[in-house]
């Protein structure tokens, strides 16, 4: 039998109904926390955590490949009411008279890789109503930060235009392919190109830099000092930065980054931005390097450096003829700014992938240049997207001796797990049931050595839930093996496999009080544990409420 210390309701709303209309919708009445605060603000903040509570629905908590996306968006997703009642806390969390640390968890770091062989990226995941509340006080402060970027009809600076709408944030005419085009357009017409970006732009730009920039932006004190405390709250003693991931992060970004597009126009650079990226054109080597110089000096003003060793001045005409040795990379790195247009993408390779169509298959069955698994392993490390492009072609191809080495692969080469695993699910039927045998095996080995990084696992407990890889007795070991301390993203991507392919373990309910937001979620998601579940409203947020109801 269930037991519940109180009744969890919706929040009480005051008497009197205020329409707050978003893009046509309507958010329910005004909570009790409003009776304080100015009516106009308590409009707009309302507004913009509807928006906020209605993109994260539609595109989870936070923006990067790796994870699946959460079930809590998908709840969000199909039922109003809940979207309405988290909307509501947003506002009525930020609409208390000073930030209160109680209303929010600390931030989960998870490490993945960059296309670049043994960098790694530290993404951070923060509880969903805090990614709600997160995301409306950026949304409050956007069309003052918008307002004092350069106008993107100008198409120089092509990073997270803010446009709302529904559930959108961002126009979706200026993206990193939009980048990539406008970068090359510009490059072809002649002259030398500097590219350049800044070194740990986010894990620069702490608190304090952040609110210099939005009061330069004119947003109003109240929501500079709660931003400020927030990102303090959170702040970690090796990167004190913004938190990577969170499309909040990103609008708060640019309201530092705009001030060195500024710099730079004053200095009469000519130019492309990408969040940090930049390209910089000039007519000649001298023109180059002031330009150089002069983003160096912008970014420096911003307490921010360039990162040198991705720094180049390139004579595009020169580098692109067919015997310049600068050749390749240059239009290597114009691939990778159209490919990567989309989100989905590590770093210029896409980490899912649909099915193959039949032309390809034809295609990539008559390769004559095939690879071979082993020379991958044997040689100097090789570029992701070749290898990428090799592991497709095995699988079309139906080239098992390559297939049973992906395991030693991925091993050798973390940067492909994601793409490799994603490309092999939808395939699985050209994969003979030998070799999907002897898959199964070694990502399970994998999968269950501690050594192996939560990133990979998440990658491969995908695989291994897969009807034609599964191995459910694998993946009950595995979180067996993680009750001692049931957290983490791995953990949570194993109970949510396990809840899809026939349950999750009734022994892990004695761990429910330990765990976290998510952990806790994912047991009471599954409607044959839930009824045997004991637990406090109070360890209960309003999406796993809505699963108790």
């Amino acid at each position: 039998m269930r037991a519940r210390e109180q009744t969890i309701t919706r929040r009480a709303f005051l008497a009197v109904p205020t329409a707050l209309a978003v893009s046509g919708a309507t958010l329910p009445q005004s909570a009790r926390a409003f009776e304080a605060f100015d009516p106009a603000k308590s409009v707009n903040l309302a507004k913009a955590a509807m928006l906020s509570a209605r993109h994260c629905a539609h595109h989870g908590f936070i923006s990067f490949g790796w994870l699946p996306r959460p079930f809590e968006a998908d709840l969000l997703l199909d039922d109003p009411t809940l979207v309405g009642d988290v909307a509501m806390r947003a506002a009525e969390v930020i609409s208390r008279p000073k930030f209160d640390l109680n209303d929010f968890s600390k931030l989960e770091l998870v490490a993945t890789p960059k296309l670049k062989h043994g960098d790694r990226r530290i993404w951070a995941i923060a509880e969903p109503q805090d990614a709600v509340a997160y995301l409306a006080l950026a949304v409050l402060a956007a069309p003052l930060i918008e307002a004092r970027r350069i106008p993107s009809n100008d198409n120089v600076v092509h990073s997270w235009r803010f446009s709302a709408g529904r559930h959108r944030l961002f126009d979706e005419k200026y993206t990193l392919a939009s980048f990539g085009a406008a970068a090359r357009r510009r490059a072809e017409a002649g002259g030398f190109v500097v590219n350049c970006d800044l070194a740990n732009c986010y894990g620069n730009l702490g608190g304090e830099r952040i609110a210099t920039a939005l009061e330069h932006c004119g947003v109003p004190g109240w929501q500079v000092d709660y931003i400020s405390q927030l990102l303090n709250f959170w702040r970690l003693e090796d990167s004190p930065g913004l938190p990577v991931g969170p499309n909040a992060s990103r609008i708060l970004a640019e309201s530092v980054l705009l001030q060195i597009d500024d710099r730079l126009r004053d200095a009469g650079i000519e130019y492309v931005r990408y969040v940090d990226d930049f390209r910089l054109f000039a007519a000649d080597e001298t023109g180059a390097h002031q330009a150089l110089e002069a983003v160096s000096d912008a970014a420096a003003s911003q307490g921010l450096t360039l990162n040198a060793d991705k720094t180049m001045i390139l004579n595009f005409a020169e580098a692109t003829a067919d015997d310049d040795p600068q050749s390749k990379a240059l239009k290597h790195q114009y691939q990778l700014l159209v490919q990567a247009g989309t989100d989905g993408f590590n770093d210029g390779l896409p980490l899912s992938t649909k099915r193959a169509e039949a032309g390809e298959i034809r295609a990539l069955r008559g390769a004559h240049d095939a690879a071979e698994a082993g020379s991958f392993l044997q040689t100097e490390i090789a570029s992701p997207l070749t290898l990428a492009r090799a592991i497709r072609r095995a699988i079309y191809a139906e080239d098992g001796d390559f297939l049973r080495m992906l395991p030693q692969l991925m091993a050798r080469y973390p940067e492909i797990i994601a793409y490799a695993c994603s490309a092999l699910t939808p395939a699985s039927d050209l994969v003979a049931a030998d070799v999907r045998d002897h898959l199964r095996v070694e990502l399970a080995s994998m999968m269950l050595d501690p050594a192996t990084p939560d990133f990979a696992a998440v990658r491969l407990i995908e695989v291994l839930s897969h009807p034609d890889f599964r191995d459910r007795t694998t993946l009950e070991r595995f979180v067996k093996v993680r009750a001692y301390k049931p957290r983490g993203v791995a953990f949570r991507a194993a109970l949510d496999a396990l809840r899809n392919t026939g349950g999750v373990l009734p022994e892990l309910i004695d761990c429910f009080e330990e765990m976290d937001g998510w952990g806790r979620r994912a047991l009471l998601a599954d409607p044959m544990l839930r009824p045997s579940i004991s637990y406090s409203s109070a360890n209960l947020d309003l999406i796993a409420a809505k699963l108790v109801v």
